[in-house]
């Protein structure tokens, strides 16, 4: 028999109220929390800065948590598997370095914003220059003064020195991402959704 069947079947009514009380009080919590939290960063950070992430951060990391409390109590040791998973987790991002530091040069280029679409830039003594035109999880998009596009991975940003001239555009960079994201086409073709009634 397996210990969490073991467990189950000594479990009394207080077990069960325990656990109870466990979740309740820790979603309470959980939601205070994220709710001051909310207040405390409208009121001193930054209107322009981006703090979903770090509120989704927090909220997740209360959800693990509330259930390792509760997974605890049924002999499953959380921790053991967490440093497993963690573990695995490590590797992952191992093979995929590359990829994610340039998920990562984006968002920071969102957030500290060291130039905005339409401005002219060109790295310190390289050839690459032009106008940024577009900007996605990968990689800048630049067209040159004779219309060639160079399309400049986004960690390089962090790599060289940078030089910007102000463009006529006032369109940020996390402002041009998100009217990119919100127009794209959607998934499913037409011939594929469902009929709807007229």
């Amino acid at each position: 028999m397996t210990p969490i069947l073991a467990q189950l079947e000594k479990a009394s009514l207080s077990f069960w109220v325990e656990n109870a009380l466990i979740i309740v009080g820790g979603f309470i919590l959980l939601s205070l929390t994220m709710r001051v939290l909310e207040m405390l960063i409208k009121k001193k950070v930054q209107s322009s800065l981006p703090i979903s992430p770090i509120l989704i951060a927090i909220k997740w990391a209360g959800v693990l948590i509330i259930t390792s409390l509760v997974l605890e109590r049924f002999d499953i040791h959380v921790m053991t598997m967490l440093t497993t998973v963690l573990a695995m987790v490590a590797v992952g991002v191992i093979a995929v370095w590359s990829i994610l530091s340039h998920i990562m040069a984006t968002f920071i280029l969102m957030i500290t914003k060291p130039f905005r679409v339409h401005d002219v830039i060109g790295f310190v003594g390289e050839e690459i220059k032009g106008e940024v035109i577009d900007l996605n999880l990968f990689y800048t998009t630049l067209l040159s003064e004779d219309g060639d596009e160079f399309r400049v991975p986004n960690n390089m940003f962090f790599q060289k020195s940078l030089r910007v001239k102000k463009g006529p555009g006032k369109t940020e960079l996390d402002e041009q991402f998100q009217e990119k994201t919100a127009a794209a086409p959607e998934i499913m073709p037409e011939s594929e959704k469902p009929a709807t009634e007229a």
